[in-house]
């Protein structure tokens, strides 16, 4: 499964990276910033300190990564082979995300409504 982190930063790039050069996770230590039931992680992004909540998506929910591909100058989106998602990492600076995070809730949200608009209609 391909690992994915959701950065409380945005970076002025659009292209692949090394991540196991620049990105090395551990285990959250700190008791004060552990969360009650999801796995909580840390790491140092170009010198800050970052504090990330392992999110499991629900098995009803597949996830995918996708990469563009240039096509003899057509843009063709093509599925990048092995890259399911079942789970991400919501990182925060200093602190772990709360179950209240907004992009946390946003997600939350949106899946709600993904799986309304794809539950069969009933015909009466």
């Amino acid at each position: 499964m391909a690992a994915v982190h959701l950065f409380p930063f945005s970076v002025a790039q659009d292209c692949s990276i090394n991540s196991q050069t620049f990105l090395h996770v551990s285990p959250e230590t700190r008791e004060e910033h552990r969360h009650k039931s999801l796995d909580t992680l840390q790491t140092v992004v170009r010198g800050r300190r970052l504090v990330g909540l392992d999110v499991k998506l629900p098995d009803t929910v597949q996830g995918h990564l996708w990469k563009e591909k240039d096509d003899d100058d057509q843009h063709v989106w093509v599925k990048q082979k092995a890259s399911k998602i079942d789970r991400f990492v919501l990182w925060k600076k200093d602190t772990a995300p709360s179950d209240q995070d907004p992009r946390l809730k946003s997600i939350e949200n949106w899946l709600n409504v993904a799986e309304c608009i794809h539950e069969p209609i009933p015909l009466e």
